[in-house]
C-alpha cells in the first residue's frame, strides 16, 4: 500500500515543530537580560519532575515539561544533584542542567572587604583553593601596569559590551576599583571569570541612578569617580571625614597642586605597611601622587558604596591638609605649619 505524500509531509512538518519547540525550550533563556542570580535549592531525595516543577515556579525555566523530557531522552535525570545553586533567568535550560548535573553547588562565602585591592582578592581565593592569583589577573588584569607599555603580561578582560559603566574605563588599565566589596556566595566550580562577572553586575546594581546623575551633572566620568573613591577608601574611615577629604583634595586639584597622597605608594610598592619614608616618595610611577600632577593612573583599590559617594558629594572647607592619627581619627589643618604641629602631636 503506497502511503500519500501528504503523510510524510505532515510527520516532517510534526518534526520541525517539535525540534523547534525544544530549543526554544531548552536553548533559549527565561529573560536573556537577567543575569542576576538567585539561590535555587535541590532538596535530598527530590525527583526531576519536581525539580522541573520548582525551576519553572522560579521563572528559571520556559517548560516543566520540557525540562523533563530532555533529562529523561539524555540520561541526566538520575545525575542531578541536590544543594544550593546560583542560577539566573539568563541562563538556558541545557546550562542549568549541567549545572544540576555537575553539582556546582553554592560551596561557601567570601567577603570582599572595602579597600581590598586585586591582589587581596586574588590572595583569598588562591587561598581557599578556588583560582590561582594569574588565573584571576588574566581576567582582570595585574595592578598597577600601564598596559600602553611593552608587557608580555595578559591584557584585562574588556567587559564593556556587558556592562555600560565600563566603557569611559580605559582598556590599558585593570579592572581595579570595579570588583565591588560585598559577601558572594561562591559554587564549587567557580572560575575567576564567572566571580569577576557577578563582582561586577554587583558593582552596576549600586550604581543608582541618582549617583549617575549626579556624575554627569559635575562632569566626571565614571571612572574618574571611581579613582577618586578608591584612594579616599584607602585614605580616612567615616564618611563626613571622606566627604571632607574628597573636597580637600579636590580643590588641590584646582589650584594646581600635588595631591601628594601616601595610599597610592603603598599600592605600589611591595608590604601593606602605610608609613611612607621620604625616599618612597621620589619612585618613578603614574601612581605617585607625590610625583605627579593631578589623579593616580587608575583606582587603587576596590572602594565600597560609602566611598563612591564621598566622592561624588565632596563637602568644601578651610582645610588643606589632614592626617590619620594612630588610633583612626583624621586631623585636619588649614596651614602647613598647623599640619607639621598635628603630625608632631599624633604620629610621634
Amino acid at each position: 500500500m503506497k502511503i500519500p505524500l501528504l503523510f510524510y509531509e505532515l510527520v516532517l512538518t510534526f518534526a520541525a515543530i517539535v525540534a523547534v519547540f525544544g530549543f526554544v525550550h531548552i536553548f533559549l533563556p527565561v529573560d536573556p537580560a537577567n543575569s542576576n542570580p538567585i539561590v535555587f535549592r535541590v532538596e535530598s531525595g527530590e525527583g526531576s519532575y519536581e525539580t522541573a516543577f520548582n525551576l519553572e515556579k522560579a521563572n528559571l525555566i520556559r517548560s516543566r515539561a520540557s525540562f523533563f523530557l530532555y533529562v529523561i531522552v539524555t540520561g541526566q535525570a538520575q545525575k542531578l544533584q541536590s544543594g544550593d545553586y546560583l542560577l539566573a533567568p539568563g541562563m538556558n535550560a541545557y546550562t542549568i542542567i549541567r549545572a544540576l548535573a555537575s553539582g556546582d553547588i553554592i560551596r561557601e562565602y567570601i567577603t570582599i572587604k572595602e579597600g581590598w585591592n586585586l591582589r587581596d582578592i586574588a590572595t583569598e581565593f588562591e587561598k581557599r583553593g578556588f583560582f590561582t592569583q594569574e588565573e584571576f589577573f588574566a581576567v582582570t588584569g595585574y595592578p598597577t601596569v600601564d598596559y600602553r607599555e611593552k608587557t608580555a603580561l595578559p591584557r584585562p578582560r574588556d567587559f564593556s559590551h556587558e556592562f555600560a559603566f565600563l566603557r569611559d574605563k580605559p582598556l590599558y588599565v585593570s579592572l581595579e576599583g570595579y570588583i565591588f566589596p560585598d559577601t558572594y556566595q561562591v559554587t564549587a566550580n567557580e572560575t575567576a571569570e564567572t566571580f569577576v562577572r557577578h563582582a561586577l553586575r554587583n558593582f552596576g546594581a549600586n550604581l543608582t541612578p541618582e549617583l549617575l546623575y549626579k556624575i554627569e551633572a559635575q562632569g566626571k566620568s565614571i571612572y574618574e569617580v571611581v579613582t577618586w573613591a578608591a584612594m579616599i577608601e584607602k585614605e580616612v574611615r567615616n564618611f563626613e571625614d571622606k566627604q571632607l577629604v574628597a573636597g580637600l583634595l579636590q580643590k588641590r586639584l584646582e589650584e594646581g597642586m600635588r595631591l601628594q597622597t601616601d595610599s597610592p605608594i603603598v599600592y605600589i610598592r611591595d608590604g601593606n605597611y602605610y608609613k611612607v619614608s621620604i625616599e618612597e616618595t621620589q619612585i618613578e610611577s603614574p601612581y605617585n601622587t607625590y610625583r605627579i600632577y593631578g589623579l593616580p593612573l587608575g583606582p587603587i583599590s576596590n572602594p565600597g558604596i560609602e566611598s563612591i559617594r564621598a566622592a561624588v558629594e565632596p563637602v568644601a572647607s578651610p582645610y588643606w591638609y589632614y592626617l590619620s592619627a594612630r588610633g583612626g581619627a583624621t586631623i585636619f589643618s588649614r596651614t602647613f605649619a598647623e599640619h607639621l604641629a598635628a603630625k608632631a602631636l599624633y604620629l610621634r
